[in-house]
Order: structure tokens, then C-alpha cells, then sequence
């Protein structure tokens, strides 16, 4: 069990669980206001760790400290509620990004959850390493990816770390990309199944 939660104040970071076949693995992305070790309040162990993968802050707080500080506890117990309401969401978030079919969409939906946690459309971004692993790829993948997506105008690389991420531009490309697709049968199954 974690001895702190800790809270992002800048900065972006990976979150880490280990599998069941116990290898640890980048499972989301996470930023400004994120909770870790927010669940050894509650006396349980995390179910998610953290890796900053860009310069920035947090705000570490011991679980002592605030289990000694009871009636402020109970403010800060709500601002955890919210944390793991968050951090649901960053999961779903993630859970729709590899839901694409190919790697180039999943790095454009990642890019899009890049700026969303950082708060802006100007990205700062994880080292091309860093973006194979969270996307189970390589390092050279993740290079052509993002010259495909300068391609069709939706990045502009401005630094060798930074990039301006165009949303609506980026959304109506992965829209017209997902036009091409087979349909999901699962989907029409689920049509039939309610049709019954």
C-alpha cells in the first residue's frame, strides 16, 4: 500500500499496472489534477502507477498526515471520489483509443488525450520511445505515424518535442478514417438481440 497519494500538479504521466502474466505495462494517459495512491486512503493497494513521461509537479501528501487531520479529511475523501471518477474516465478514454484499428489512429486518438490532460493544443510530447511502448509498437512506427498525421494536417511539429495538435482536424480525419471500415458486428448483433 502506498505511504502518499500523490497529485499532478504539471506535467504528463504513464500509468503503469502489472498484467496477470506479471509484466508491467503503460495502460493510460494522465495529467494536470490526476490521483495516484489515492485508494490506500480507502486501506486498499493502488491499482495504478505513475510515470512521468515530461518535466512537472505534484503535490505529495502523507496518508498519516491525513488520517491524523480528520475533519479536513472528509473535503479531501470527496476530492478523491472526483480523482477516481477521473481517473474511470482516463481509463475508458483509453480503453476507446486501442479500440482502433491501426496504429496511426490510436497515436492520433493518443494525441488527442495528450492534449486534453495537458490543457492545451500545443503538446508536449513523450519521447518516441516512451509512445511505442504505451502503444505496443516501435520507435520508428511512432515516427512514421506522426509524418502521416503532419501529412494530412492535423499536427504541426513545432519543436523536436512539441507539436500543435489540431482537434477538429484530427477528429474529422479519424472520423473519415473509421468510414472505411468493416462494419462491428457486434454492434448488429446487439441490434438483434433487442430486436427479440
Amino acid at each position: 500500500m502506498a505511504s502518499s497519494v500523490k497529485i499532478v500538479k504539471v506535467g504528463t504521466v504513464f500509468g503503469y499496472r502489472t498484467g496477470k502474466d506479471g509484466r508491467r505495462r503503460p495502460i493510460g494517459i494522465a495529467g494536470r489534477g490526476s490521483v495516484f495512491g489515492m485508494y490506500s486512503c480507502f486501506g486498499r493497494h493502488n491499482q495504478v502507477s505513475g510515470v512521468a513521461v515530461s518535466a512537472g509537479r505534484y503535490c505529495e501528501l502523507s496518508i498519516q498526515h491525513l488520517e491524523e487531520k480528520a475533519p479536513w479529511a472528509d473535503s479531501f475523501r470527496e476530492h478523491l471520489i472526483n480523482g477516481c471518477i477521473h481517473s474511470f474516465g482516463l481509463t475508458a478514454d483509453w480503453s476507446a483509443a486501442m479500440r482502433l484499428r491501426t496504429l496511426v489512429k490510436q497515436l492520433a486518438y493518443t494525441l488527442l488525450l495528450l492534449s486534453d490532460v495537458q490543457g492545451s493544443p500545443v503538446v508536449q510530447l513523450p519521447t518516441h520511445t516512451a509512445l511505442a511502448e504505451l502503444l505496443g509498437t516501435t520507435r520508428e512506427s511512432i515516427v512514421r505515424g506522426l509524418i502521416v498525421l503532419e501529412g494530412e494536417r492535423c499536427i504541426a511539429k513545432l519543436e523536436r518535442k512539441k507539436c500543435h495538435v489540431y482537434g477538429d482536424r484530427l477528429l474529422q480525419w479519424l472520423d473519415s478514417a473509421l468510414l472505411v471500415q468493416p462494419p462491428n458486428l457486434e454492434i448488429n448483433e446487439i441490434k438483434l438481440l433487442d430486436a427479440r
